[in-house]
């Protein structure tokens, strides 16, 4: 065969191959899961200066809830001063997991007299997780979150 002959194949080839590969991408990407950060982000966007307002009064706040993990109890402890607790009149914890929205996890507050709250962190996935936390006291709302790593 003389390389005159060569060149229709090439370029069949070539085109061949360019195909497959455009084909093999788009059966690639239809395939991949897409999840929104929530499903209604619309929403949530439209009420953002109201949550920039609640961490700006948590940020303002003299004492400020906390937080520990307790590895060998796998047990989260979230703890409010004694001059927040007794005003507390409602809240959520979440346990947010920006890899898979599966996993995330809400619990309302029910502190303890001593102003405490203890959730198992039994079953949940090692890794990083962001800590949300929003109250209510006082009539206003406020939220702090951090991210914790989980082990």
């Amino acid at each position: 065969m003389n390389s005159d002959a060569i060149w229709p194949y090439s370029i069949i080839a070539f085109f061949a191959v360019a195909i497959c590969a455009v084909v093999s991408y788009t059966v690639f990407s239809i395939r991949q899961s897409v999840d929104l950060v929530a499903d209604d982000y619309y929403a949530q966007e439209l009420l953002y200066q109201e949550h920039i307002d609640s961490l700006r009064r948590a940020n303002a706040l003299p004492e400020r809830p906390s937080w520990e993990h307790r590895d060998s109890e796998r047990r989260f402890i979230v703890s409010f001063p004694a001059s927040l607790a007794g005003r507390l009149t409602a809240g959520t914890l979440t346990f947010y997991r920006a890899s898979d929205k599966r996993l995330d996890r809400d619990f309302v507050l029910a502190l303890q007299p001593d102003g405490s709250q203890q959730i198992s962190t039994d079953g949940m996935a090692p890794g990083l997780w962001q800590i949300q936390l929003q109250w209510t006291m006082d009539g206003d709302s406020y939220y702090v979150e951090e991210a914790v790593i989980l082990p």
